[in-house]
């Protein structure tokens, strides 16, 4: 992405867990990044921006997992293609956790610089 950044929650690199139901298809993969309010991830095909998914996120030996909605924010196109997905508020309340378990006491919540 170019520009000013517009995200209302900082990324941190970290790979975990994502299931995306699209189009009635499940689908496991891991993130690139990670955010109370998306996510980027590369998959083996392409979607559409603004195109709703059902996502799942989970963290390797934990408990805590993340269920909800998301719609997918840009795309590069091409194979494998790299999506960034929009988590919906309620969704963004339940990645928080799941973040500091990934994270440690990190303060996932503050707003970029």
């Amino acid at each position: 992405m170019t520009g000013p950044e517009r995200r209302r929650f900082i990324r941190y690199e970290t790979r975990t867990t994502i299931e995306l139901t699209v189009r009635g298809q499940r689908h496991r993969c891991e993130t690139e990044d990670l955010g109370a309010g998306g996510c980027r991830l590369t998959l083996p095909f392409e979607l559409t921006k603004g195109e709703p998914v059902e996502v799942r996120l989970s963290a390797a030996g934990t408990a805590v997992v993340a269920d909800g909605r998301a719609v997918v924010a840009w795309v590069t196109h091409g194979t494998p293609c790299r999506i960034g997905l929009c988590f919906s508020d309620a969704m963004a309340e339940q990645v928080i956790p799941l973040m500091q378990s990934l994270l440690g006491a990190v303060q996932v919540e503050c707003e970029p610089a």
